[in-house]
């Protein structure tokens, strides 16, 4: 908020204090962006999917206000590679389950219809496999079941990288 409406005309966020968001990013990804039962393809706890999922989130807002900072510092942008296998944000009925018997619910359908494996963020970056049957099947299937956020971070990867 501080970038985007500067108090007085003065500049609040300056290279420092874009280190200090990355280095609670950095932090925030050292404790775990996923849930053990994520990895394994089970359904989690519903409060341990609720904090894995909201700081991949968060994450993913870092990068892209990071991102966005540099562009106007006229600074080069980095491509995030080390999030590469990280799963891109959850359909919009999964996120917006607002009791537990939904969400599991909700979370078991999920489960079923990636069976394959979540959609990874580096699955929206160029790559040989870009424009592929297969690729463009799964990313049709998350496009469809997709909230606002994610539909954001998705129209930014298909700008910069052509997904």
């Amino acid at each position: 908020m501080a970038f985007f409406s500067p108090a007085l005309s003065v500049n609040l966020v300056d290279h420092t204090a874009l280190v200090h968001l990355q280095e609670i990013a950095s932090h925030v990804s050292a404790t775990g962006l996923l849930c053990d039962s994520e990895i394994s393809h089970t359904r989690p706890k519903w409060e341990s999917w609720i904090i894995a999922s909201a700081k991949r989130r968060t994450i993913y807002a870092m990068y892209l206000f990071s991102d966005l900072f540099n562009t106007i510092s006229q600074e080069p942008i980095y491509l995030a590679e080390e999030l590469s296998a990280l799963p891109v944000p959850c359909g919009k009925l999964l996120w917006n389950a607002r009791k537990r018997d939904i969400w599991e619910q909700e979370y078991d359908y999920h489960l079923l219809i990636w069976h394959d494996g979540e959609l990874q963020i580096s699955e929206l970056w160029l790559s040989p496999e870009t424009g592929s049957a297969q690729r463009r099947k799964r990313i049709e299937k998350w496009v469809q079941s997709v909230d606002e956020f994610g539909m954001m971070l998705f129209a930014v990867c298909a700008h910069i990288h052509g997904c």
